[in-house]
C-alpha cells in the first residue's frame, strides 16, 4: 500500500503570497452585491467554468457577498468600468495564470461608483493543481480585511473514503469544492477516515483487509502507519476529544455494537454503553463530558445523549422517527431525518430549542458536519452511484452543491 508523503495543515505552508499592493477602506456592510470578472483568458472551458464557480461559491458561503451568476470577462489592468458592470456596488477581478513555476493569482476589489481599490493582492503557489486553495485564501483575506470574519475553514482539507469498486476504496484529500483531489491510500477496503488533530497531519481509519477490522493511525508527513486496535464485527473511530488524548469507537466484539472510549497513550478501552440493540457513531459533547450517539432504543434509529458520570440515556431530539447521522458543535446539532422511502433531509437544532429548522428539502441527504467551529454545515447528497457534497451557511442560508466523481463512503473535516 502506497502513501503520498505531503505536508498539510494551516494554509500558510501552501501559499507563497507576494503582495503587489494591499489597500482597504471602511467595512462594506452585510451581503454586498458584487460582480465577478474573469481576466485570466483560460483556454480550457471546463476549468474556466470551474474557477468561476469556486470564486462565486466562496463569496456566497462567506455570508458577506451576493454575486451574480453572469460570467464576465475583462482586462485586469484596465481602469475603465463599463456601464453594465456598474449595476452592483462592487466589482471583483481575478487573473489565474499557470506559469513555469506553478500558478499565480491576482485579485482586485473595487467600488464601481468611483473605481476606488478596496483590496488588491497577488498570490503564488508552486503546485498548480492546488489552485483552489489560492482562490480560498484570497476570498478569506478579502473577508477578513473588510471586517467580515474568519473563513479559515475554506483552507482546510476534507479527508474522505471513496468507493472505487466492489470491496475496494480509496482515501482521498480534497478541498471543500472537490476540485483538488489527491489519493493518499489505495488498495483494498480502507474506510471511515477521521482526523486525529486540528493540524490535519494524522488520521485514523479502519482497515477491512485482514481477519478482523483493524484501526490504524497514519502520519501523513512521514507515511508511518501505527496499529491501534482490532475488533470482531465492526470498528469505527467516530470522534477525537479536544486534546487528542482520547477517541470514541464503535466496536462489536460480541456481535452487538456499543460505544467505547480509547485512551491513546495506553490503547486501553472503556465500555461506555451496554445495550442489547445498536449504539453507534458517538460524538463528544458538553466539553467532552458527555457523548451523543445513534441508537435504536426506540425501535428505529434516533439520536441520544449520555453523561460519562451517569448511566441514564435521554433523547437528543424529539423530531422524526428515524434520524441516522448527525454532528454536534457548541450546543448546535445537525442531523439527517428520514422523510420517505428514499428521502432524508438535514435539520438544524440549536440553542436547546425543540424546533429543528430544515436545511434541505429533497433527495437523500446524509452525513451533516459542522466545519471547524464555523457557521457552515456540509452534507452528502447521494444520487445512485454518485455523490454531491453540499454546503449551507446557517446564518445567511446561502448554499452550494458540488459534484463528486464517484460515491463517498464517509468523510471528515
Amino acid at each position: 500500500m502506497k502513501y503520498l508523503i505531503i505536508m498539510i495543515g494551516c494554509i500558510s505552508w501552501l501559499l507563497g503570497a507576494v503582495d503587489a499592493e494591499f489597500a482597504m477602506s471602511k467595512s462594506i456592510g452585510v451581503k454586498e452585491k458584487i460582480t465577478i470578472v474573469d481576466c485570466s483568458n483560460i483556454i480550457d472551458i471546463s476549468k474556466r467554468d470551474r474557477v468561476f464557480k469556486i470564486f462565486k461559491s466562496d463569496f456566497g458561503l462567506s455570508g458577506s457577498f451576493i454575486s451574480d451568476s453572469i460570467y464576465h470577462t475583462g482586462d485586469f489592468d484596465s481602469k475603465l468600468i463599463s456601464p453594465e458592470l456598474k449595476s452592483k456596488p462592487y466589482l471583483f477581478k481575478y487573473s489565474l495564470i499557470n506559469g513555469s513555476n506553478g500558478v499565480e493569482l491576482k485579485v482586485l476589489l473595487q467600488k464601481t461608483t468611483n473605481g476606488e481599490t478596496m483590496f488588491s493582492k497577488n498570490y503564488a503557489l508552486s503546485s498548480s493543481d492546488q489552485y483552489p486553495f489560492l482562490i480560498h485564501k484570497s476570498i478569506g483575506d478579502i473577508n477578513k480585511a473588510m471586517g467580515k470574519g474568519n473563513l479559515s475553514w475554506m483552507n482546510k482539507f476534507v479527508i474522505l473514503s471513496k468507493v472505487s469498486s466492489s470491496g475496494k476504496s480509496q482515501i482521498i484529500l480534497s478541498d471543500y469544492t472537490m476540485t483538488y483531489n489527491k489519493t493518499i491510500m489505495s488498495g483494498g477496503l480502507n474506510i471511515f477516515p477521521k482526523w486525529a488533530n486540528a493540524n490535519q497531519d494524522k488520521f485514523y481509519y479502519t482497515d477491512m483487509n485482514g481477519d478482523r477490522p483493524s484501526l490504524y493511525l497514519v502520519d501523513i508527513n512521514s507515511g508511518k502507519k501505527t496499529f491501534i486496535i482490532k475488533s470482531d464485527g465492526m470498528l469505527v473511530c467516530s470522534d477525537v476529544n479536544k486534546n487528542g488524548q482520547k477517541i470514541l469507537l464503535t466496536m462489536a466484539p460480541n456481535g452487538q455494537p456499543d460505544i467505547y472510549e480509547l485512551t491513546v497513550a495506553t490503547n486501553g478501552t472503556t465500555k461506555i454503553t451496554d445495550y442489547s440493540g445498536i449504539d453507534v457513531s458517538a460524538r463528544y459533547g458538553a466539553n467532552d463530558n458527555e457523548i451523543i450517539f445513534v441508537s435504536n432504543r426506540s425501535g428505529k434509529a434516533n439520536i441520544y445523549k449520555k453523561s460519562f458520570t451517569s448511566p441514564s440515556v435521554t433523547l437528543a431530539t424529539n423530531y422524526g422517527s428515524y434520524n441516522n447521522t448527525f454532528d454536534y458543535n457548541n450546543n448546535k446539532m445537525v442531523f439527517s431525518s428520514k422523510e420517505s422511502q428514499n428521502s432524508f433531509n438535514i435539520y438544524l437544532l440549536k440553542d436547546k430549542s425543540n424546533k429543528p429548522f430544515p436545511l434541505t428539502s429533497s433527495g437523500d441527504n446524509q452525513y451533516p458536519k459542522f466545519l471547524f467551529n464555523s457557521n457552515i454545515v456540509s452534507y452528502v447528497k447521494q444520487q445512485g452511484n454518485h455523490s454531491k457534497i453540499g454546503y449551507i451557511n446557517i446564518d445567511s442560508l446561502q448554499g452550494e452543491l458540488f459534484d463528486f466523481n464517484g460515491k463517498i463512503q464517509s468523510l471528515d473535516w
